[in-house]
């Protein structure tokens, strides 16, 4: 036998072990949390983990001091998602047991067991890694089966509980009059219901907290007034507050029976709805069936396929943290279950869905835009389709959008061909089909564009790629898929289109994290211009979309501080949490009625932004990206040359300033009801370029009206002129000169 033999064999003994070692301590995981009564076991984890972030919130100082000096560690935010899916898959494959005792001791074990579950199962995910044979991304492959598999068992992207009725009413409302038919509730009433279980989870303790202080206080004033004792007075308060008594029953089980799982009690979704979300206990045979990694983290865990469970008849949702895609993707496979004559109409519903999410999503910042959905084009002989096409100023967006089972229920670990196939058909098919179009748009200097009426290819309209000054190809997908849509740039045979434009692939739910934040045209296409230059980094790793959003708003031109970092040395850089300022956000009681965080500009520059984009001129999208490029300096130079000059426009009917940040602009302002002296615009633009040495100069006139506040705003980009003559001389040293006083 060969070295080489002896060494794979060996690895490959070691890696069996390791195998059996995790079913192991999976099956002695399941033992352990059966062995506990269901509702109190749901009551104590929620009560730490709710104690825990409690306890790190309050006193930093006490870190690692949390029940008993266990449990700060070992149930954090990711560790406690870990568990409760198995809580879910222990009671969701074993035999329900009347036959069972609360013991914290137990329950201390079972976090415990499930730290060392984790931690091991990402080591056995190397070993598949460097063991497999697979080859779909050549040299990539490895590392993405590690990619897959590790995410699969750690993180799936950021999932803000309290826009679960935002996504739920927009992705079901293709799908309302089937739901309706079946279900008897539409898209709006399970979208209601879905939130109101993630806000019993993440509200119901305080709530539960206040409901008893509450009727303690109630209490305590009627047994005053009536001047008798708890022991002897307690039954007539119940009596004679059968409401309030019953709502600290109900207070009392949310907090140490698990009642704030409990979905049938905490939403009025359906019967029928909750049946087909919730598994019986011990309904699921496959995840601890016998086989390569039985009952470990590498399989699906049962509550990637039905989150709910069933105890005593009611439906409880043990976790909350995939619920989104779970009951998405349960909700529509079980609409076509019950009705597949719909099957037809679905998928046409669906695609026309998908294909306008991204212009529906973000009506209020492309309303201007104008919008083509399914043209065609003829390249190289054959006919094409392009889904969604935006055209706003200089700005061209491309969406390709694809509403495929993104994020696929089956584990990496023994089907990661189903995996390759989702990056294909998600990511690179999306990326293929933005490259095809537009390499047909820069293989003249004008192309046509078709629609398809009848049958036949009408022109609708003509495009020069040379018109715009950003091209934004975008793949969108309905189910988030980070890591892989992150790191796309990553992938083999994804890179820069024509060599300057970098693909970028979202997902529904992100994008309406993005319509939150990023209001306005201008503010969305800047991100999406900073998003689409990190989407051209190699080795620049961050886990999902918002942890860019995160890093934008906190860094505005976050690529460059990468791109400094990486030109230092290191192959691979990770940029982590960078999504806290967001998660923060939406973790506020408060979040509705409290502004999301956002870059800062001072009140000057936000009115010139502000008329930019409430009365757009030309080239209004150019001045507003370089703008925003501005660090914090650039943009209080920016400010107080504003402010000084649109002030004294009630002395002198013009004014100007030069400012060189990545571009050289020239700003005029004037007052708005006299007209721009174009000529003298350019003279002086002219002159800007001689005494800078630019060879082209942003000119922004900015009309002022007579209350001081900025009214009009036009660019023009203003070459050097190729005759020097005296006067533009004299004026070039007059700036020169001006400009080295400054």
């Amino acid at each position: 036998m060969s070295s080489d033999s002896q060494h794979s064999s060996f690895a490959d003994e070691h890696q069996d072990k390791a195998a059996g070692d995790l079913e192991q301590l999976a099956i002695k995981l399941r033992t352990l949390i059966v062995s506990q009564p269901p509702k109190e076991l749901l009551g104590y984890l929620y009560s730490m983990l709710a104690l825990c972030q409690w306890m790190q919130r309050d006193s930093a100082s006490n870190e690692g001091e949390c029940a008993e000096g266990k449990l700060q560690t070992a149930l954090g935010l990711d560790e406690a998602q870990f568990l409760l899916e198995y809580v879910h898959a222990a009671y969701a494959t074993s035999p329900s047991s009347s036959h069972r005792t609360f013991d914290e001791g137990v329950c201390t074990r079972i976090i415990e067991v499930a730290g060392e579950l984790r931690a091991r199962s990402m080591v056995v995910a190397m070993m598949v890694a460097a063991s497999s044979e697979e080859a779909q991304f050549g040299e990539q492959t490895r590392n993405l089966i590690f990619k897959a598999l590790s995410n699969w068992i750690m993180l799936r992207g950021h999932r803000h509980q309290v826009l679960e009725e935002e996504f739920f009413s927009f992705a079901l409302a293709p799908h309302d009059e089937a739901l309706r038919r079946i279900y008897g509730v539409g898209s709006s009433e399970i979208a209601r219901g879905i939130q109101d279980l993630a806000d019993a989870i993440r509200l119901g303790h305080g709530r539960a907290a206040e409901t008893i202080h509450g009727s303690m206080e109630d209490a305590q004033e009627f047994l005053q007034e009536r001047g008798v004792s708890m022991e002897d007075g307690l039954g007539s308060w119940q009596a004679q507050r059968p409401e309030l008594a019953a709502a600290v029953g109900q207070a009392v089980a949310d907090l140490f029976q698990g009642g704030i799982c409990n979905v049938t009690q905490q939403t009025k979704l359906p019967a029928a709805l909750l049946d087909d979300l919730s598994y019986s206990e011990g309904e699921e045979l496959d995840f601890y069936a016998p086989g390569p990694y039985s009952g470990t983290p590498l399989r699906t865990l049962p509550a990637r396929k039905k989150p709910l469970i069933k105890l005593d008849h009611d439906s409880y949702q043990v976790d909350p943290s995939f619920t989104r895609d779970a009951s998405y993707r349960a909700i529509l496979y079980n609409l076509l279950r019950r009705e597949p004559a719909y099957r037809e109409e679905f998928n046409s519903k669906q695609k026309d869905w998908s294909e306008a999410a991204f212009q529906v999503v973000f009506k209020r910042q492309l309303d201007d835009a104008k919008a083509f959905n399914e043209v065609y084009y003829r390249h190289k002989g054959n006919w094409y389709e392009n889904d969604t096409l935006l055209l706003l100023d200089d700005v061209l967006i491309l969406v390709e959008a694809k509403s495929g089972a993104a994020a696929t229920i089956a584990s990496p670990a023994d089907t990661f061909k189903r995996h390759a196939r989702d990056v294909q058909d998600l990511i690179v098919k999306a990326f293929t089909q933005c490259r095809r179009f537009l390499e047909y748009l820069s293989s003249a200097e004008e192309v046509q564009l078709y629609s398809l009426v009848d049958g036949r290819y009408e022109e609708v309209l003509r495009v020069r790629l040379s018109d715009y000054r950003l091209v934004l190809p975008i793949g969108l997908t309905v189910e988030s898929y980070s890591p892989f849509s992150t790191g796309a740039k990553d992938l083999p045979g994804i890179s820069p289109i024509l060599g300057k434009f970098p693909f970028i692939s979202l997902a529904i739910d992100e994008i309406q994290v993005l319509d939150r934040f990023l209001p306005t045209a201008g503010q969305l296409l800047h991100y999406l211009t900073i998003r689409q230059d990190a989407a051209s980094l190699e080795g620049a790793v961050l886990f999902d979309e918002i942890d860019h959003l995160g890093a934008y708003i906190q860094q505005n031109r976050f690529p460059d501080n990468l791109r400094e970092q990486l030109a230092e040395g290191p192959q691979l850089l990770l940029m982590n949490g960078m999504s806290a300022v967001v998660d923060d956000y939406f973790n506020r009681l408060d979040w509705e009625a409290t502004p999301p965080p956002a870059q800062f500009f001072s009140e000057e520059v936000s009115s010139l932004l502000g008329a930019m984009d409430r009365k757009p001129g030309a080239a209004w999208l150019e001045i507003d990206s370089h703008i925003r490029d501005l660090g914090a300096e650039g943009r209080e130079q920016l400010a107080g040359c504003l402010r000084n000059l649109r002030t004294s426009l009630k002395q002198h009917p013009r004014r100007y300033f030069s400012l060189a940040t990545g571009v050289m602009f020239l700003f005029w302002l004037y007052r708005d009801e006299d007209k721009v002296e174009q000529a003298a615009v350019k003279a002086t633009a002219e002159a800007v370029c001689l005494s800078t040495g630019a060879e082209r100069v942003l000119a922004v006139t900015i009309g002022v009206d007579a209350s001081g506040g900025y009214e009009t705003v036009q660019g023009q980009w203003i070459s050097r002129c190729a005759i020097t003559s005296p006067e533009l001389k004299a004026q070039a040293d007059a700036l020169r000169a001006r400009s080295e006083r400054l």
